[in-house]
């Protein structure tokens, strides 16, 4: 059986949304590579500028909007757990800790991408990674919290 108290939660939640963004963010850098072999190769000028500009970035977008999606889907699984109805609170604030956590190390494998820029780049930087990752954290309090809900028996 497994943990129901508020920590037992809080942990099944969050190590599982970091786990998947370290899959998110090996998935992005192996797409990255195939960019890079495949298109980039093909390109240049303005057109490999654009496409090696817009690449990391669409990466990073695509682990933010997971997030909540993953969310939700814990939440059901835990909902289907919950035996009293504040236990919801404890389900969002885990996917808002685990969310903030998977965009963050999603994000540092996506800062792996990208071409190397002669005057050290322009990209989002650390703060903007941070603000993203709460962004889509608090999406995911409200996604894991009304999922585990709608999971209840």
């Amino acid at each position: 059986m497994a943990d129901t108290t508020p920590k037992g939660i809080l942990g099944r939640i969050t190590i599982s949304m970091v786990l998947a963004g370290v899959g998110v963010g090996l998935a992005s850098l192996f797409v990255w590579e195939w960019v890079e072999a495949i298109v980039l190769a093909e390109l240049e000028g303005v057109e490999f500028d654009m496409v090696a500009g817009i690449v990391p970035l669409v990466l990073l977008i695509i682990a933010a909007i997971s997030a909540p999606i993953f969310a939700g889907v814990l939440g059901i699984f835990e909902g289907l757990r919950m035996t009293e109805n504040k236990t919801a609170l404890y389900i969002g604030i885990g996917c808002f800790v685990g969310a903030a956590l998977m965009v963050f190390v999603a994000g540092v494998f996506i800062g792996f991408t990208g071409v190397e820029e002669e005057n050290g780049g322009g990209g989002p930087g650390a703060a903007d990674l941070v603000s993203l990752a709460g962004l889509s954290a608090m999406t995911s309090l409200v996604v894991g919290a009304g999922a585990s809900i709608l999971g209840t028996k």
